[in-house]
C-alpha cells in the first residue's frame, strides 16, 4: 500500500469497503499525501464477536471527488463530536452542528491525535450553547474526552448548571477519590469520584456516564471503571435538564482533544 504515490493529494479518492464491497461512511482526520500517513474514523455497520471483521480500502481514482461522508460516519447515538484540530471555534462532525465558540483556548500541535487545544488560564473556554438537546434530561449519556491536565483545585473540567439542575466534572481531591463528576435535577443531587487521579499532567481518556438503564453513574478511565467515593444513584431522578450554556475549560495549562457526547 503507497498512499503518498497512488491516492490523491488530499484523499478525496480513499474509500472503505466491507468484505461485500459496501461502501462505509468515514471521516478523514489526517492525510499526509507526502508521507502518506492516514488517520480516519470509519462507520462499521457489523462487527463479529467471533471472527475478524475485514475491511478494505481502496484508492488510486485521480478522477472522483470527495468520497468521505463526516456526518454519516456519526450515527445518531452521537450529539456531538469534536476532533479540537481547528485554529478556533471547533466545529461538531454530526448533523446537529453544534460549534464550540472559543475563549481563549490556543492551538497545540501535540494532541492526542493530530492538534488539539490548550487552555492556559482559569478563563479559556468553549461554549456550545443553550440548546435543549444539551442537557440529558431522562436520557443515558456517555461523555468522552482526551485530557491531558494538571490539577488545579475546585476547577470545572465541564460544567452545564442552573438553578441547581444539571451536571458538572471537577477537579477535587477528597471522599474517597481524585476529581468527580455531579449530576442534580433540581432536586436531588449525586456524585462519583474517579478512584485514580487523571490531573496527573499525561494524557487520559475519561468518560462520565448517566446510565437510566442501571440508575447509576459511573466514571471510567482509560478504558476502565473507576468508581470511587459517592453513591451514584440517580434512582428517582426527574429530568436533568436547565436552560445555561454547556462549556468546557482547562484549567490553567490544560489540554484537551477528541470531545464527544
Amino acid at each position: 500500500m503507497n498512499l503518498a504515490v497512488h491516492a490523491q493529494s488530499d484523499g478525496d479518492d480513499i474509500v472503505f469497503t466491507d468484505i461485500n464491497g459496501n461502501k462505509l461512511n468515514h471521516e478523514i482526520e489526517i492525510y499526509n499525501s507526502a508521507t502518506g500517513q492516514l488517520i480516519a474514523w470509519v462507520n462499521v455497520t457489523s462487527l463479529s464477536s467471533s471472527t475478524d471483521t475485514r475491511l478494505y480500502l481502496y484508492y488510486g481514482n485521480s478522477l472522483c471527488g470527495s468520497q468521505q461522508n463526516q456526518q454519516k460516519t456519526w450515527n445518531a447515538e452521537y450529539l456531538m463530536v469534536h476532533h479540537m484540530n481547528e485554529t478556533g471555534d471547533i466545529y461538531d462532525s454530526t448533523s446537529h452542528g453544534y460549534t464550540g465558540t472559543n475563549y481563549g483556548t490556543t492551538t497545540e500541535s501535540n494532541g492526542k491525535i493530530d492538534g488539539c487545544r490548550l487552555f492556559d488560564s482559569s478563563s479559556d473556554r468553549y461554549d456550545f450553547g443553550t440548546a435543549t438537546p444539551l442537557n440529558p434530561g431522562l436520557s443515558s449519556w456517555t461523555i468522552s474526552l482526551w485530557t491531558k491536565i494538571s490539577y488545579v483545585n475546585n476547577t470545572d473540567v465541564l460544567r452545564k448548571l442552573g438553578s441547581n439542575a444539571g451536571f458538572y466534572i471537577r477537579m477535587h481531591q477528597g471522599y474517597g477519590g481524585y476529581n468527580y463528576f455531579q449530576v442534580s435535577d433540581g432536586t436531588n443531587y449525586t456524585y462519583h469520584y474517579w478512584d485514580t487521579n487523571w490531573s496527573d499532567g499525561n494524557w487520559h481518556y475519561i468518560n462520565a456516564v448517566i446510565n437510566r438503564n442501571t440508575n447509576t453513574l459511573d466514571v471510567y478511565l482509560d478504558g476502565n471503571l473507576h468508581n470511587g467515593g459517592g453513591t451514584g444513584n440517580i434512582a428517582g431522578f426527574g429530568s436533568i435538564t436547565n436552560t445555561s450554556s454547556l462549556r468546557l475549560y482547562g484549567g490553567t495549562n490544560g489540554r484537551h482533544d477528541e470531545f464527544t457526547i
